[in-house]
């Protein structure tokens, strides 16, 4: 029968529809980040009488990522630092940094970056919107991050991101200290944040 025919048909194109939006709404797969591959740095310029730039990591941080390259809104990142990690490569610089001064790691043990929005900037760049936290403030960010790669150091796929970016410390609460170190020393404000992030499925 004509018909049936032309039922079946539609059937058949209304099923192949549903299997494409399906696989296009899929949700990525979310990969830790591999910390042994990443970095979390930041940059800051201090003053006594001369200027100074001073340079710190956090060695200790852990985080997810979940990428799509195809739809880039899909993409979301969720990274926390934990404070008392920092490190200067100086010990009283790292414990100023984990006083109430500025961290007060006691109170506050992580600072935590997580997405709201991304979306493609230009070549192999994205945008990416969200909330970061410090010192138990919260204040929405616009970073450009860039695709590095898609692999990572330990020959797992996965993508790769690298960001830099400024941020007021004062806004966050960390207004500090003029004694830094042990020294009557100036801190500026504007603080430079450094990430190098790998993302990599779990191991077999």
């Amino acid at each position: 029968m004509p018909g049936r025919g032309l039922v079946v048909l539609v059937l058949t194109l209304a099923a192949v529809s549903v299997t494409r939006l399906s696989a296009a709404d899929e949700a990525p797969a979310t990969l830790a980040v591999d910390s042994a591959a990443s970095q979390v740095a930041f940059t800051v310029f201090t003053s006594m009488i001369f200027k100074s730039k001073q340079e710190g990591r956090f060695k200790d941080f852990k985080g997810e990522v979940a990428y799509d390259a195809q739809n880039p809104a899909a993409t979301r990142v969720d990274l926390t630092v934990y404070t008392a990690s920092v490190d200067m490569k100086n010990r009283d610089r790292d414990d100023m940094l984990r006083s109430p001064d500025f961290f007060d790691a006691d109170r506050f043990p992580t600072l935590r970056f997580v997405s709201k929005h991304v979306g493609p900037l230009h070549d192999n760049m994205l945008s990416v919107t969200g909330d970061l936290t410090i010192h138990g403030i919260t204040h929405e960010v616009t970073v450009p991050v860039s695709i590095d790669a898609l692999t990572s150091s330990s020959r797992r796929p996965g993508p790769a991101f690298s960001t830099t970016f400024q941020i007021d410390r004062t806004e966050f609460g960390l207004n500090g200290s003029p004694k830094f170190s042990g020294f009557n020393i100036s801190v500026a404000k504007n603080v430079q944040i450094h990430l190098a992030i790998v993302a990599a499925p779990p191991r077999p």
